[in-house]
């Protein structure tokens, strides 16, 4: 009864731990009973006039021995082969990434073993709309997510980001109209023929997902303008661009 307990007790610890040496040794405590047993029956049964229970306690022994080591040694080979995650652990890791504010999918997400750790790689999906630095901070934040959250479990994280609906290529385009720094310099030079703007703060390029390219311009225009005034200026730079 208490080696069945104290067995209990080891591998649960080890499953806890995530540690094949622990549960090794839970299994090897029941086999050094399981083997003592043996031991006994075949002593007792020789002494009785039974003398082949001897070897055939000796087959049992021998048995069981080569037994949990094909299972030990099968186990420890997979965790030092870097095999996949469980599906559920693996849903564990894909709804903690889901649980950060910003990020919209996970749409790809390995997790392998090695010893007791796991080590991820995921892609999530964010807004295309947003900019690359809120984008990196949502990667961190996801990272830190999955190495605090699963006790200890994940060694290591490296989060990529997929903006979504702006993954494209500008395939619409000839390649040499593709290039992001041509884009903003040739829209910077068609708004500087506009008198009425003071200048061009920021000039954001997004690739759509059907191979079109937009982009998001911010003017700087004198402050004593009505909105109507501004609204006109704005539609003025727009046909320019396009």
């Amino acid at each position: 009864m208490s080696s069945n307990v104290s067995t209990m007790l080891l591998r649960h610890a080890g499953k806890m731990a995530n540690s094949a040496a622990v549960v090794a040794n839970a299994w090897q405590h029941r086999s050094d009973v399981g083997v003592s047993a043996a031991v006994f029956a075949g002593l007792v049964g020789s002494n009785m006039g039974y003398p082949l229970l001897d070897p055939l306690a000796g087959i049992l022994v021998a048995g069981g021995i080569v037994r949990q080591a094909f299972v030990t040694g099968m186990d420890s080979l997979r965790d030092l082969s870097d095999v996949p995650a469980s599906d559920k652990e693996t849903e564990r890791l894909r709804q903690t990434c889901l649980a950060v504010k910003g990020i919209i999918s996970v749409q790809e997400l390995k997790a392998r073993r090695s010893g007791p750790f796991l080590f991820v790689e995921v892609t999530v999906g964010v807004l295309g709309t947003i900019s690359a630095s809120a984008a990196h901070r949502l990667a961190e934040l996801t990272r830190q997510e999955l190495l605090s959250k699963h006790d200890g479990r994940v060694a290591n994280a490296v989060v990529h980001v997929a903006p979504l609906g702006a993954t494209g290529l500008g395939e619409m385009y000839p390649l040499w109209a593709r290039d992001h720094d041509f884009i903003v310099d040739r829209v910077r030079s068609s708004i500087a023929t506009l008198a009425e703007v003071q200048s061009v703060s920021e000039v954001q390029v997004y690739y759509k997902d059907n191979g079109h390219i937009a982009v998001k311009v911010d003017i700087v225009l004198p402050s004593n303008l009505t909105i109507a005034q501004a609204h006109a200026i704005a539609v003025k730079a727009r046909r320019e661009i396009e």
